[in-house]
Formats: structure tokens, sequence, C-alpha cells
């Protein structure tokens, strides 16, 4: 099994410095942890790429995961909670921010 987390959050309806603040902080608390992190921040280059076209981007970088790290806003986002149900339909380690 690999060491890769994905982080899920919400994104879109947020200021876009608030969004990125709140990844990287995610992303440095689970690099410490050891982990690979794929952060759909980084993976969007287009701050105003459509919905359907980002979510594409990053349920494919998602499914080189083995794990999702769900940040406490996720139920508010429609795209995290997709993301989480496919993770929970393929057996990821689903890890809760506490």
């Amino acid at each position: 099994m690999n060491n890769k987390i994905y982080i899920a959050g919400k994104i879109t309806g947020l200021p876009p410095m608030a969004v990125k603040q709140k990844f990287e902080a995610a992303a440095l608390h689970l690099r410490r942890q050891g982990y690979q992190i794929i952060n759909p921040v980084e993976l969007v280059k287009n701050p105003n790429e459509e919905w359907i076209t980002a979510m594409r981007i990053c349920i494919a970088a998602l499914m080189e995961c083995s794990h999702i790290y769900m940040l406490k806003d996720w139920r508010s986002s429609k795209g995290a909670c997709t993301e989480y149900s496919l993770a929970t339909s393929l057996k990821f380690n689903i890890i809760h921010e506490k």
C-alpha cells in the first residue's frame, strides 16, 4: 500500500487565499507524518476552472492514493462529498481533521 494521501475539503465559494492557507496547513501536518501529499489546490491550475473539469482532474489524482484526509468543512462541499463517497466505496483509509 502506498502512503499517498489526498486532501479533501471545501474550495468553491471561499476566498482563494483562505483555501490555499487551509490546504497548505493540512499538507504540512500530513507531510510531517510521512505522507506524500496530493493537494487539489495545486492540481487545478486555473482558479476559475469549471467545477466538472476540476473534479475530473482531482478524481484522477485521488485514484493514485490509498488515504484521504477530510478537512473539517468537507460536508459542505459537493466535491469533497463526492470524493469521500468514492474513497469509502474503494476502501481507502479515511482520516478526519481534528
